[in-house]
């Protein structure tokens, strides 16, 4: 998707993708909230109105990389009116036919992927922001290996408990 959009879109929809935060949470960052050395992203304009500090993947730091850093308190993605990164980026699905797709697409994109790499639903959730956990149930559905990989950590103590007439092995 990323080879579609124009130069100036790029960054913004490569960085949603990388850390999932939200458009409005994104265009307040200033780079005096970014702390590279700790690798955290200080989000203090959130939906809920509460700092949420966030680890930044290295494919995020990447795209920060990318932009010129102006003064501490310069806006990161200088430039970007909110309307048009709305507009452009549902231009950008909709060329690649990905029908009713926006730029929160790249939200829930960047929540597929944790779970789909084994992160579990909490961690997802506390990543985003969700104030509950049922904000995040929705992509429970993409990791019935996760589940199943925990659920079977129950066999090791189970085993070491069950009475040996409860053991299927010895029917």
């Amino acid at each position: 998707a990323l080879e579609s959009a124009p130069d100036w879109l790029r960054a913004p929809m490569a960085f949603a993708a990388c850390t999932g935060v939200r458009r409005g949470e994104m265009l307040a960052l200033r780079w005096m909230d970014v702390d590279r050395a700790n690798k955290r992203l200080y989000l203090r304009e959130t939906k809920n109105g509460a700092l949420r500090i966030l680890p930044i993947p290295e494919s995020a730091l990447t795209v920060l990389r990318s932009l010129s850093e102006g003064k501490s308190s310069d806006p990161v993605f200088a430039g970007v009116n909110p309307a048009f990164l709305s507009v452009y980026t549902k231009r950008v699905f909709k060329r690649l036919g990905i029908l009713d797709a926006s730029f929160h697409t790249l939200r829930h994109t960047a929540a597929s992927w944790m779970v789909q790499q084994g992160v579990d639903l909490y961690a997802v959730g506390q990543i985003l922001g969700h104030k509950t956990p049922r904000m995040t149930q929705r992509y429970a559905h993409l990791s019935p290996d996760y589940m199943a990989s925990a659920v079977g950590k129950l066999d090791g103590i189970m085993g070491n408990i069950l009475p040996p007439t409860c053991d299927p092995a010895s029917a």
